[in-house]
């Protein structure tokens, strides 16, 4: 039988394999052996969640991170050059502001006057250190981990900050941290319950935890959701909010961003969110009807956002051409980037309206 990786129960749904949804030749140029990768998808009908079958072993984690070509492939998945720091101010700035969004400027505001001193914050998976270079810049004292060799010595002699090279399960801190993110991480794991009981040994009484992950069920987008072979499990908001209360982490603030990706023009959903300690979670016994109920409210309001935010963006690109990318992007920004919460449809009603309103007048103007 197939357990789920966060509730734990057996009702599986088989979604196909990978190859079924898109190809994935695109990757053998960084990974060998690349038809290992093209696992069976399935998805819980208890909480949601979806997740390759069988899920990656040790050797074949090693043959994506640890193969000679994936530094080359994170590298112009990245637009970096290892050698210098190509980090625009732009960059560093639309990092910034995102966090802020999540209330994290004032955070550290607070918490500079409890306690008399910086924050410490903790990338895990660190990468080419420009959220460590964000957060630095915002008044944090930063330190990364990551798998990668290269990555872990471009944060150090590029950058000059302290970084290692380790996994979130290995590290053992001299002191905790008050702040810990792992950005576009959890999609990667073998085990995110594994992730979620070495946050202890991170995490400072009162710290934040600050996830980021693409969100799984952006309108249907299957096409591009599943070839990536590096994501091992697909969430979506109720899924990684139950892991999380699972492990007694209650989500604070969280908010809803879109990308468009260069390769295919589609826009893409992905969340960031805060998390506290919180006991009384951990406490409670949840039940498989239970997290079913949950899970069916949930999916009656979300899908309606979804798609209200995907026909907003339809609406916008097709019906009334912008002039440029930048108009495009700035209607983007100001329409549903910062969308306050998962549930609020009116919010994003509101924001459809302006955006059409809006549109007219562009129309006119083209």
């Amino acid at each position: 039988m197939i357990t789920c990786p966060v509730c734990g129960f057996e009702d599986i749904e088989h979604l196909g394999k990978r190859s079924d949804h898109s190809s994935i030749s695109g990757y053998s140029a960084y990974v060998a052996n690349i038809w290992d990768y093209d696992c069976d998808i399935v998805k819980c009908g208890v909480c949601g969640v979806q997740f390759i079958h069988p899920m990656y072993d040790a050797s074949l984690l090693a043959g994506l991170y640890n193969h000679e070509d994936y530094l080359r492939f994170a590298s112009a998945s990245a637009g970096l050059n290892l050698a210098k720091n190509d980090l625009t101010p732009g960059e560093l700035n639309w990092v910034k502001s995102k966090f802020a969004s999540l209330g994290l400027a004032s955070w550290r505001e607070d918490f500079v006057s409890e306690n008399s001193r910086l924050p410490r914050f903790l990338d895990v998976g660190c990468g080419s250190g420009i959220h460590l270079l964000a957060f630095k810049e915002m008044g944090f004292r930063v330190t990364g981990i990551d798998l990668s060799k290269e990555f872990v010595h471009r944060v150090k002699t590029v950058h000059g900050i302290e970084a290692w090279q380790t996994t979130v399960e290995e590290f053992t801190p001299n002191d905790k941290f008050d702040c810990v993110l792992a950005s576009h991480l959890i999609e990667h794991t073998a085990s995110p319950k594994s992730f979620f009981k070495a946050i202890p040994k991170l995490l400072a009484p009162g710290g934040l935890l600050i996830l980021e992950t693409p969100v799984a069920e952006d309108s249907g987008q299957t096409h591009e959701r599943y070839r990536d072979i590096y994501h091992t499990l697909f969430f979506d908001h109720f899924s990684l909010f139950l892991l999380a209360a699972f492990h007694g982490m209650k989500v604070v603030q969280y908010r809803n961003f879109m990308s468009r990706r260069s390769w295919d023009g589609d826009y893409h959903f992905y969340l960031a969110a805060s998390f506290r300690r919180d006991e009384k979670l951990s406490k409670i016994s949840w039940s498989r009807s239970a997290i079913q109920t949950m899970r069916a409210a949930f999916d009656g309001t979300y899908h309606d956002f979804l798609q209200l935010g995907r026909h907003y963006l339809d609406y916008v690109d097709w019906r009334y051409p912008m002039r440029n990318e930048d108009q495009l992007i700035w209607l983007v920004h100001k329409g549903l980037v910062h969308l306050r919460r998962v549930g609020v449809i009116e919010t994003a009603k509101r924001a459809l309206a302006y955006m059409t309103k809006r549109g007219r007048k562009t129309r006119r103007t083209t």
